[in-house]
């Protein structure tokens, strides 16, 4: 059974960190904040899809309350963010990505939208959604997003649309040519990288494997990507 996106996320919200608490997940999560810490712009930052609050999990006290704003569709996954997050209850807000919002234009040096959040979308809303959130980076700010890659989720070990779930929710796959073609066609100066595409194969239940794992992730974010090729996801860094 398929459900709206904003009811699948409020029935998810609870167990959500605990279904991404698998190894793999935690180390693309390391290193993927770990590489937005060193990109990181001074200045203010805008988590689009905030969820559970996972990057202030991850990026605290270098982000103070004030530098920081959260928003996400789902009430259920806003208020497990606030319980996780007290000192920062008041800068998380429910807000639905395909409308502007007033006020925070060329807002924020840092724009991030993450694991997925962008390819909840229709493949015809993802256009229109990357104009949003590129109006509220600074001039010298950056959008980053991590779509899902080519790599259906479903097929993940630990994944929240893993197949044997009774309810789910639609979700886009695009290859990299029609990312290319959609930010080119936008004018825009962007990078894309894949992200994990061989980490799922590496885990064992050993200190090396771990290790591995880790390697072979920030391997992933070191080059741009020039054909296609599997991977969970994609990273693409647009500049303003």
């Amino acid at each position: 059974m398929k459900v709206s996106v904003i009811d699948y996320y409020n029935e998810l919200a609870n167990k959500y960190d605990s279904i991404y608490s698998d190894k793999v997940s935690m180390c693309e999560n390391e290193v993927l904040f770990d590489w937005l810490s060193r990109r990181r712009l001074e200045g203010r930052v805008l988590d689009v899809g905030c969820g559970t609050g996972i990057v202030l999990d991850y990026v605290v006290p270098t982000i103070v309350p004030g530098d920081y704003i959260g928003f996400d569709i789902s009430a259920n996954m806003l208020m497990c963010a606030r319980e996780k997050h007290p000192d920062y209850a008041t800068r998380f807000i429910r807000h639905d990505m395909m409308h502007s919002r007033i006020g925070w234009e060329e807002g924020f040096e840092n724009v991030w939208c993450l694991f997925g959040v962008l390819t909840c979308l229709p493949s015809s809303y993802i256009p229109d959604a990357i104009a949003i959130l590129m109006s509220y980076v600074k001039d010298g700010g950056s959008l980053v997003l991590v779509p899902n890659g080519t790599r259906d989720p479903r097929e993940r070990e630990s994944s929240c649309h893993g197949k044997e779930k009774e309810v789910q929710s639609d979700f886009t796959l695009l290859p990299l040519g029609s990312w290319k073609l959609i930010l080119s066609a936008m004018g825009f100066d962007f990078s894309i990288m894949a992200f994990n595409t061989g980490a799922d194969e590496l885990v064992t239940d050993d200190e090396i494997g771990h290790i591995r794992i880790l390697e072979s992730l920030t391997k992933d974010l070191e080059s741009e990507l020039e054909k296609d090729t599997e991977c969970s996801f994609f990273v693409i860094e647009i500049r303003k």
